[in-house]
């Protein structure tokens, strides 16, 4: 047998399980992205991220949605904000809240939105929520008087493919 000959069985023979290791790998990968691919809610994914990673997910969120100017503000007292950003040229003040699906926003967090917009004069409002509001909140939100603006993103608004919308990696 020629010296070549068993040089190339010895190869085959050292890389064959990490060549089998490495395609393994990959049909994991592939089936995961399928799982990902396939999940229908977008809640199920953001519903594991930690409070301040769920309001720069949020920022992300409303990129997509057309806001500019996005500033995620420090962990810690808040007033009522966690975001500020701006669309057509309108300020908002954005209130993030990652909840569990049966848990709620109450009045007191519309309310306390509210007191940050109007003690510094800003118009409009946004909450964004994994969970639901409650009824006290729904009331809240419809004696608001113009000019202010509050609106709110639940958990039946995040419902969008996971397919239709992944972060981007800057």
């Amino acid at each position: 047998m020629k010296l070549n000959t068993i040089y190339s069985y010895l190869i085959i023979i050292l890389f064959t399980p990490l060549i089998g290791k490495l395609i393994n790998q990959i049909y994991l990968y592939y089936k995961m992205h399928k799982k990902f691919e396939n999940c229908n809610l977008l809640y199920n994914l953001v519903h594991r991220l930690t409070p301040h990673e769920f309001e720069i997910w949020c920022s992300e969120y409303l990129s997509n949605l057309g806001f500019t100017n996005i500033m995620v503000l420090p962990i810690g007292p808040d007033a009522g904000k966690d975001i500020i950003c701006e669309k057509n040229s309108e300020k908002f003040y954005i209130e993030c809240k990652r909840y569990s699906p049966n848990s709620y926003i109450s009045s007191f967090q519309v309310e306390k939105l509210l007191g940050s917009m109007i003690s510094d004069n800003i118009k409009n409002g946004l909450i964004i929520t994994t969970g639901d509001l409650s009824k006290e909140a729904k009331d809240t939100l419809k004696k608001i008087k113009k000019p202010y603006n509050i609106n709110v993103i639940t958990s039946n608004e995040l419902s969008l493919s996971y397919s239709k919308y992944i972060l981007k990696l800057n």
